[in-house]
């Protein structure tokens, strides 16, 4: 599928809303779905008309939730790239913001035939695509200090303080206002990330960090921390750097989201 020499219709006529449309797989209890729920929640319909794209292989119960926020949703699990570009040219949307970047099951090669007129991508890679058909990349000035610009295909569109906005999940805990180590003896710091993400440098910049606070921990959770032998790599790593094995908490996936939390 290629794009048509002009648009549909008129983008942005007075007369109408204009049609924003988001795509994604992440549309479930994934990372992703914690920072554009606020966004789906808060259009104004009177400006704006909202269609989604749902890759979304396993739907569960968020997913459910999440088409209760929008007029339109479409899914396109399974669908080629022509397909999915077809459709989104033919619902007219002005503007396709896509959520995914270079992270998995990604929809990079369907932007890459322009199906809207204008292409942002925001909140799942927040670097750029490398991609001249991809117009916009939502930022701000702490991830993208606009003195120390660096490679990057898109204009970037800055958003106050932060470009990210967080929606805690229900079963989140009541906040605790009192000072952490009165409440757990301890300040500890967390990543919860994928282990790939994590390098060496990383592992001495930490160790560096758990030094300069007497007694405070580290906690990571990751998938692959369920395996003995990448727990013990992990520990080994640190004690190389000075810090002693008991100090850093890991774990792998939990059941329910509330169990970290707690």
């Amino acid at each position: 599928w290629t794009p048509p020499a002009s648009p549909k219709d008129s983008f942005g006529e007075a007369s109408r809303p204009l049609r924003i449309g988001y795509i994604s797989p992440d549309f479930f209890r994934h990372s992703v779905s914690y920072f554009i729920l606020a966004a789906l929640r808060h259009h104004d319909p009177r400006q704006f008309h909202i269609t989604c794209y749902s890759d979304v292989g396993q739907p569960d119960d968020k997913t459910e939730y999440f088409k209760t926020l929008v007029p339109r949703w479409r899914s396109t699990f399974g669908k080629s790239h022509e397909e999915v570009a077809q459709q989104i040219y033919e619902d007219g949307i002005d503007i396709l913001v896509e959520l995914t970047g270079h992270t998995g099951n990604n929809r990079l090669q369907m932007l890459a035939r322009k199906p809207a007129p204008v292409q942002i991508t925001w909140i799942g890679y927040p670097h750029t695509t490398g991609m001249e058909r991809v117009d916009y990349r939502i930022s701000d000035v702490h991830a993208d200090p606009p003195e120390k610009p660096g490679l990057t295909t898109e204009k970037l569109l800055y958003l106050p303080e932060c470009f990210l906005c967080y929606t805690p999940p229900e079963v989140a805990p009541t906040i605790n206002t009192r000072p952490v180590q009165e409440s757990l003896g301890s300040i500890t710091f967390g990543c919860f990330n994928n282990l790939a993400k994590i390098s060496t440098t990383m592992i001495r910049v930490w160790s560096k960090l758990l030094k300069a606070v007497p007694e405070s921990r580290l906690f990571l959770k990751s998938k692959a921390l369920l395996c003995e032998s990448v727990r013990h790599r992990f520990r080994r790593a640190f004690e190389e750097q000075g810090i002693d094995a008991s100090r850093i908490d890991l774990t792998g996936w939990q059941p329910h989201t509330g169990r970290h939390l707690a």
